[in-house]
């Protein structure tokens, strides 16, 4: 027996509880998934031999999957029809689960092109530089070139630029695209400021040899400080490490592996899988990348002092992976936010007060460890 929502009961015609899972007749388990929304039906409207509540008004709690439940909350919109309400929650369920093939079948390909190199592509984007430009940039500079070798073997290209003997040294790990002659006027601007800069391309950028990589990115940064200390007599506590989006890691790997008065981030990312989450929101691709390039997760080691560079108007990496990183130092720390300045023009936009703040800061920390 079974009690109708009235307060009547009737016979269940499979002799067993209507909404019980044991029940084989088809109707009487679509019973269970009617999803309507007003008063209950009277027991004229309960179908003995359908099974089915044919007042599309009345309210049954639904004890199926979550994916039958979503379908069914939709408003049925066939009328009293039994047979139209089962062919619409087939639709219905067809839908979803075209959605999810899809979604599935997506993310099968986005894997299968980052093994075939999408991955490199999504963070690298080098450029060559012949030999005849680069003379021509450095016109006008107290910079030179200067090739060396890497612990692999490689040779790396890149320009020493002299302000004075005494002043601090930047070694300077630029971003991901293009090569250093993209950033002259910036080298420039700094050693005008008085600054010794050494700026080089990471393997496969400008005239460097090689392919990039997160290990070799971190073994040219290595092979350059060593370059740097043994070239120019440059010591520890005259050296800083300076990183600009990509190199922001860079820079901070290697203030893990070598000593160094201080460490300047600017515009930095908190690590791949975040940039790769901010770009494509809509699906879990961070899981599928090999290389971290993690900011973030070594921040807390971090001991030397460390200025960190946000754009306020960063529109390629969210200020707020800027503030992470700094809030994660554990040693002393600045953070200055340049206003309205965005990824790709902090030196144009900051002017004076964006030179101030970086020379500043690489004077005090040299003056500190001298």
């Amino acid at each position: 027996m079974s009690t109708l929502p009235s307060g009547r009961t009737q016979r269940c015609p499979l002799k067993s509880n209507c909404f019980s899972s044991s029940k084989t007749d088809h109707e009487w388990r679509l019973s269970n998934i009617s999803r309507f929304t007003a008063a209950p039906p009277s027991s004229a409207d309960y179908g003995r031999s359908a099974g089915l509540y044919r007042n599309p008004t009345w309210t049954r709690p639904a004890t199926i999957t979550p994916a039958l439940t979503a379908a069914s909350r939709t408003p049925y919109p066939g009328g009293n029809s039994s047979v139209g309400y089962r062919e619409w929650l087939r639709r219905r369920l067809g839908d979803a689960a075209i959605v999810a093939v899809v979604t599935m079948a997506a993310i099968v390909v986005i894997a299968a092109g980052f093994r075939m190199g999408w991955e490199d592509s999504f963070i690298y984007h080098p450029l060559p530089l012949d030999e005849t430009a680069s003379r021509s940039l450095l016109a006008g500079l107290p910079a030179e070139d200067h090739t060396f070798p890497t612990g692999d073997n490689l040779r790396l290209h890149g320009w020493i630029a002299r302000a004075d003997p005494a002043a601090p040294w930047l070694l300077w790990c630029h971003g991901n695209a293009g090569n250093i002659s993209h950033r002259v006027d910036n080298l420039g601007l700094l050693v005008q400021q008085g600054l010794n800069v050494f700026i080089f391309d990471y393997r496969g950028y400008g005239r460097s040899e090689g392919q990039p990589s997160e290990p070799g990115l971190y073994r040219d940064a290595e092979a350059a400080y060593d370059y740097l200390r043994s070239a120019e007599g440059a010591t520890p506590e005259r050296v800083v490490l300076y990183g600009r989006s990509l190199g922001t890691p860079i820079a901070a790997e290697l203030a893990l592996r070598r000593p160094a008065a201080g460490l300047i981030l600017e515009t930095p990312l908190a690590s791949v899988a975040a940039m790769a989450r901010t770009v494509i929101p809509v699906l879990p691709i961070e899981r599928l990348f090999r290389t971290r390039f993690d900011t973030l997760a070594r921040a807390p080691r971090l001991q030397l002092p460390t200025l960190v560079l946000i754009a306020e108007r960063d529109d390629v990496i969210p200020p707020a992976q800027g503030r992470q990183i700094f809030e994660a130092l554990p040693g002393p720390k600045e953070m200055w936010a340049i206003p309205g300045a965005r990824h790709n023009d902090t030196h144009l936009v900051g002017g004076a007060a964006y030179f101030e703040q970086l020379t500043g800061f690489a004077r005090r920390v040299t003056d500190t460890a001298g």
